[in-house]
C-alpha cells in the first residue's frame, strides 16, 4: 500500500462497484445522523434548559465520524466537481429551459 494511504480508503475503493456494500455505507452515515438529529430535537423538545454543555456534547457527537465511511480526498473532490458542475447546469436551466444539458455543459466548461 503506498503511504499516506489508509486502509479505509482501500476498503472504500474495494466495494466501489459493490452495490450492498454501497448501501450498507450509505445507511451508516444515513443512522449517525439521524441520530443526531433525533437527540437535538429530543432536548428542543425537553422542558431541559440547554447549556453550553449540552451543546458541547451535541456537536462532539455529531462531529464524531470514525463510524462514517471514508471518502478519500481524490474521490470527494471528483465528486464535489461533478456536483458543483451539476448544480450550474440546473441554474442555467432556470435560465434558459429550452436549451440542452450538453450544450450548457460544453458552454460551462470552455467558460472555464
Amino acid at each position: 500500500m503506498p503511504s499516506g494511504e489508509s486502509t479505509s480508503t482501500t476498503d472504500s475503493q474495494a466495494f466501489a462497484w459493490q452495490p450492498a456494500a454501497k448501501a450498507a455505507s450509505h445507511r451508516q452515515a444515513v443512522g449517525h445522523y439521524t441520530k443526531a438529529k433525533y437527540e437535538v430535537g429530543r432536548r428542543l423538545d425537553s422542558e431541559e434548559e440547554v447549556t453550553a454543555e449540552s451543546v458541547r456534547q451535541l456537536e462532539e457527537r455529531y462531529l464524531d465520524t470514525l463510524d462514517l465511511p471514508n471518502i478519500s480526498d481524490r474521490r470527494f473532490l471528483k465528486l464535489k466537481r461533478w456536483h458543483l458542475e451539476k448544480v450550474a447546469v440546473s441554474k442555467e436551466l432556470d435560465d434558459n429551459p429550452h436549451q440542452s444539458v450538453r450544450s450548457i455543459r460544453r458552454r460551462l466548461r470552455k467558460s472555464r
